[in-house]
């Protein structure tokens, strides 16, 4: 070490040694170190953007190292309950035994990782179950929890609130016995519809997770009436879990009739997860027919397609009634994103709510087969063509009667996919009249265009000009934003350049508007 390093790393050990001398961390009132261990104790908070976060939540018990920095530290940690309500069960039962003790009367947030442990822990489970507030049983590394709580069935555990479980369990949610819950995730798990409490429940996420044979639903009236219990309920997610559809069942005659509709005030998020069939009715429309949604309800639509047979796209799956699906007037932006293998539409309203339908391919094949571009955007447009859809973005190139439908549009932005051809014909349509009498264009209000990935050649910009100016001649006002984003490719100018080639379409933009050409990257 050398002697400047070495003087200054003394004077920084003294400068330390004087301020614990001030202050030092054994004599921390007690408040302050319960809340700073919480904090340290606290599980990490799940990622957003993971729908599965639930499944593998992290024990983490590095916390315990401020037990062994001093005597008055141990001693917080060690009185202090609410540090060891949060129970992490792997294989170490004495570990279980030492939490029940030290949290003392606390309520219990046990989350069991290991079925031979959940198993040997039957008798203090049991004595302990009144306190169990938050319960994990996760799978083992044989994917599977058959069993692992069989001896708490018909055990009251009264304060129970939120049950996550992976596999079948052997314990069921029950009204009697878990009349506080509020929180029921299950994933490849038996589910007994008729047996789930709804006073309080508030998140239902089901995965893979259905009634067995015994406790089927008999048809989409009774699980209707079912679902109509759950008033409370916030967040629904059925991800290959709507208990209606049996191939057997489904073709027996009533078997999708209904009057009922329902309505659940307090629904904000809606998840259906499924696959067309060309066998039985859309599950996911029979039950979206029936459901009255609030405005500020935000729909996720996943769709698997394999088989192909009697496919219609969006008018197939979604319901046709405004009053109950209020996305069909309140629409107010809309886009489409069109893959190799999937294509997802998205729709927002002012008020926050968004509707998202994903249809992806699940065995072989392309999705412009099963679903074209243009058929996806002519059914968005006749869906959604009494909304005030002032902002679109689509991929592809619009038909002039999709353009008709939408004369409210103030924003559009066009993925052109760097083809000439697509290019082409999105100048045609834009330039074609409104079908109106008057003779005035397509998309009267439009503002602002954004068209991206356009495909370079030299006479990309007059076309460009030409095209707006057979709008003006049509009554078409001015645009205050006007972007082109070039594709890569041979012989395409640089920025620069660009830039002084749009003199042609300066006139067809306000004075103090954006007017922007540049390279793609």
């Amino acid at each position: 070490m050398s002697r400047p390093f070495r003087a200054t790393h003394l004077s920084r050990v003294a400068l330390l040694r004087a301020a614990n001398a001030l202050a030092p961390i054994n004599i921390l009132p007690r408040e302050v170190l319960v809340e700073v261990f919480s904090i340290l104790a606290a599980s990490p908070p799940p990622d957003e953007d993971e729908d599965q976060w639930w499944q593998e939540p992290d024990g983490d018990l590095k916390w315990l190292a401020v037990t062994e920095v001093c005597h008055h530290w141990y001693d917080v940690a060690r009185h202090t309950p609410t540090l060891w309500q949060v129970i992490d069960v792997y294989t170490n039962v004495e570990w279980l035994k030492l939490c029940f003790e030290r949290s003392v009367d606390v309520p219990l947030d046990i989350r069991f990782h290991d079925r031979h442990a959940a198993e040997d822990a039957q008798d203090i489970v049991i004595r302990h179950a009144s306190r169990i507030s938050k319960l994990y049983v996760l799978p083992g590394e044989d994917c599977s929890s058959l069993g692992w709580l069989h001896y708490l069935r018909k055990i009251p555990l009264p304060l129970l609130k939120e049950f996550n479980v992976v596999g079948g369990p052997g314990l069921r949610v029950d009204r009697t016995c878990h009349p506080a819950l509020e929180i029921f995730r299950a994933a490849t798990s038996d589910v007994a519809w008729n047996s789930i409490p709804v006073e309080h429940l508030r998140v239902l996420d089901l995965e893979m997770s259905m009634p067995s044979f015994k406790d089927r639903v008999p048809n989409l009236d009774a699980f209707l009436r079912i679902l109509g219990s759950f008033q409370k309920l916030e967040y629904l997610d059925l991800n290959f879990s709507i208990p209606v559809g049996d191939l057997l069942a489904a073709r027996q005659p009533g078997y999708w009739d209904s009057s009922l509709l329902i309505h659940l005030p307090r629904l904000h998020k809606l998840r259906f997860s499924s696959n067309h069939s060309s066998h039985v009715e859309c599950d996911v429309l029979a039950v979206l027919s029936h459901l009255r949604l609030a405005r500020s309800t935000s729909v996720d639509i996943w769709m698997g397609l394999e088989d192909l047979e009697n496919f219609r796209g969006l008018p197939g799956l979604l319901p046709q009634d405004s009053n109950n699906f209020p996305f069909l007037l309140d629409a107010t932006s809309a886009s489409i994103h069109h893959g190799t293998r999937k294509v997802v539409f998205t729709v927002r309203v002012d008020s926050g709510a968004t509707l998202s339908v994903r249809y992806e391919m699940v065995a072989g094949g392309l999705m412009k087969d099963a679903y074209s571009p243009d058929d996806a955007l002519f059914h968005l447009c006749t869906l959604f063509s009494k909304a005030q859809i002032t902002r679109l973005n689509i991929p592809c190139p619009a038909f002039v009667g999709a353009f008709r439908m939408l004369s409210g549009l103030q924003l559009l932005t066009v993925s052109l996919g760097g083809r000439k051809r697509d290019l082409v014909r999105f100048l045609s349509a834009l330039s074609a009249d409104g079908g109106r009498y008057d003779g005035g264009a397509v998309l009267p209000a439009l503002r602002g265009l954004d068209l991206t990935h356009v495909s370079w050649k030299e006479t990309m910009l007059e076309d460009l000009a030409k095209c707006l100016r057979t709008r003006a001649a049509r009554n078409a006002a001015k645009l205050s934003v006007l972007r082109i984003e070039v594709a890569p490719g041979k012989n395409v100018p640089n920025d620069e350049d660009l830039e002084d080639m749009l003199d042609e379409l300066a006139p067809f933009v306000e004075d103090y508007g954006h007017l922007e050409c540049h390279n793609g990257l």
